[in-house]
């Protein structure tokens, strides 16, 4: 009857009024009241609000609290997932390594002549970091932009599904756009900076 919903197998899902006349309840009583917030993230201040309004007597819970152990499986899920995903960038940043690298070998020659006439070294340094900056801009923002039409693609066609009834559940949340943002950038400017270092030495010699 509820699929997937394993919490409710030992439970028996009836009527209110066949309810209160098999346990011999009052008429008309309310044991539990479920509110609904236009914002949910303030779950903890209307919380508050209502203790003080209400009393200790009544107990009250947000979503997280009455059901804890799943949230804490969902938010311990998640932190993997990033630490994976985060993994993943890291890997990929080499590519931009290489990419920095292949740069410098190809433009030697010109590095070389720029800096015979005078060219400061720490200009030469810069160019090759601001170019790795860019490409890797240019990455986060093109991800970005993919990653948002997949989802949107995912909430409008249901098209990838966990069984035959129930598709994927999607969510756009802001702050998961700066988290993976900030994450790649991170790396990127990294590895930009630390293959940017390109010694005198290296340009000069044959």
């Amino acid at each position: 009857v509820f699929p997937g919903k394993d919490q409710l197998d030992s439970y028996i899902i009836s009527p209110i009024e066949l309810t209160e006349e098999l346990l011999s309840l009052p008429k008309k009583s309310a044991y539990q009241i479920v509110i609904k917030l236009k914002n949910p993230e303030n779950a903890d201040s209307v919380k508050q609000s209502l203790i003080s309004s209400l009393g200790k007597s009544i107990e009250i819970k947000t979503k997280e609290e009455e059901n804890a152990a799943f949230w804490k499986m969902i938010n311990t899920e998640k932190l993997f997932i990033y630490l994976i995903f985060a993994l993943v960038i890291f890997i990929t940043t080499f590519n931009l390594a290489g990419a920095i690298i292949i740069l410098q070998l190809d433009k030697k020659e010109q590095a070389k002549s720029l800096i015979s006439l005078g060219f400061p070294l720490s200009h030469l340094r810069m160019t090759y970091f601001y170019t790795g900056i860019l490409i890797v801009i240019s990455g986060v923002i093109t991800g970005l932009i993919f990653g948002t039409a997949l989802c949107y693609f995912q909430l409008y066609t249901e098209f990838f599904r966990a069984n035959e009834v129930l598709p994927f559940p999607v969510k756009i949340v802001g702050k998961n756009y700066l988290i993976v943002a900030l994450t790649a950038s991170l790396f990127g400017f990294t590895i930009s900076w630390f293959f940017s270092k390109i010694s005198k030495e290296y340009i000069t010699k044959s």
